[in-house]
């Protein structure tokens, strides 16, 4: 059986994201001017899908694209964050042959160093030099212009790579944000003059605290709110045989029980759900049935932790099914009681 083009996990190939031209193409456009970026937008709105693509059409030849997991990172030590995003950058950079690539004997030195934390290791690297003096119980004082320097060095080995410029991916970057000192850092050593952009991700009330340290371009991640959209989306991930399979009705009636603002999630389980039931043959188009509906807030409603959201969710399924029962075949039944 042919895999669901609607997925829940973040979307990895460009063919699958639908209904975001204008805000690839805005971010598209900014990062080719040598400014830094935000991606904003609730959670569900498809921050992570949205920066897969936004890598997967920015990384030529000319670019190196390096994706920082603030989660395994961490925010709290800035020397530890300092090592592991000189780390994420040289595991990137040796796969594009920087510094002769993975087999070259600078590179088993530095991983070394990185896996073993062997002193004896002979790195000439700033970074390298005050995490070791941290390690054996000394409190360094981090040089800005001595760090900066360490990622220079980078920056110049990948210029002669004919790699122009490295893109940092920070995403959910919600500790990131209440570290001040480290956002002011990251806009200083990584600026666009050297040959650095960054892209960070997270909610909007977020972008204010990237902003008052460097000019970070807001591209932002929207609800779905017409009929025109809404379609978009959902045609978007299908075969060119199946686009015509897809009931025409059913972008108005999600809309409708959207309230006339529909998330990317909440598009994807209707997707989803309309999908599954046209493979299982309970319908005969891609279409919203009463059993999709039911499969879609029941899903929902699992989503949501808060006990008292909970309840609402429940109680907002309920009139919804009852509104409509008369659109679907069957009637109301007691899925919810």
């Amino acid at each position: 059986m042919k895999q669901n083009p609607y997925r829940f996990d973040p979307i990895k190939e460009e063919k699958l994201l639908g209904g975001r031209d204008d805000e690839l193409k805005k971010a598209k456009n900014y990062l080719d001017s040598h400014y830094n970026l935000f991606v904003c937008g609730p959670r569900g709105s498809g921050k992570s899908s949205f920066l897969n693509v936004l890598k997967i059409i920015s990384n030529n030849k000319n670019v190196l694209i390096v994706s920082i997991d603030l989660k395994a990172t961490g925010t709290e030590d800035n020397i530890e964050f300092y090592k592991k995003i000189f780390d994420y950058i040289m595991v990137s950079g040796v796969d594009k042959n920087m510094f002769g690539g993975r087999s070259a004997e600078f590179y088993k030195v530095f991983r070394d160093f990185i896996d073993n934390l062997n002193p004896n290791v002979e790195l000439n690297f700033y970074i390298a030099k005050i995490y070791l003096s941290r390690i054996n119980g000394n409190c360094p004082q981090v040089s800005l212009p001595e760090l900066k320097n360490d990622f220079k060095i980078l920056i110049e080995e990948a210029k002669q790579k004919n790699i122009n410029s490295i893109i940092l991916v920070f995403d959910d970057c919600e500790k990131l944000a209440k570290n001040e000192q480290l956002i002011n850092t990251l806009n200083s050593i990584f600026d666009s003059e050297m040959g650095y952009r960054c892209i960070f991700s997270g909610n909007e009330l977020l972008v204010q605290s990237f902003n008052e340290s460097g000019t970070v371009i807001p591209i932002r991640l929207r609800d779905f709110t017409t009929e025109k959209e809404i379609k978009n989306f959902l045609l978007h991930p299908l075969a060119d045989e199946e686009r015509n399979l897809i009931d025409k009705k059913a972008f108005k009636m999600i809309l409708n029980f959207s309230q006339g603002s529909a998330s990317a999630r909440i598009l994807t389980l209707f997707g989803h759900h309309m999908y599954k039931n046209y493979q299982e043959k309970k319908t005969s188009t891609i279409s919203v049935s009463y059993n999709v509906v039911c499969d879609v807030y029941e899903q929902l409603e699992g989503l949501v932790i808060d006990s008292t959201k909970k309840s609402e969710v429940r109680g907002l399924i309920d009139g919804y099914l009852k509104i409509y029962k008369d659109l679907y075949e069957g009637g109301y039944d007691d899925r919810h009681q």
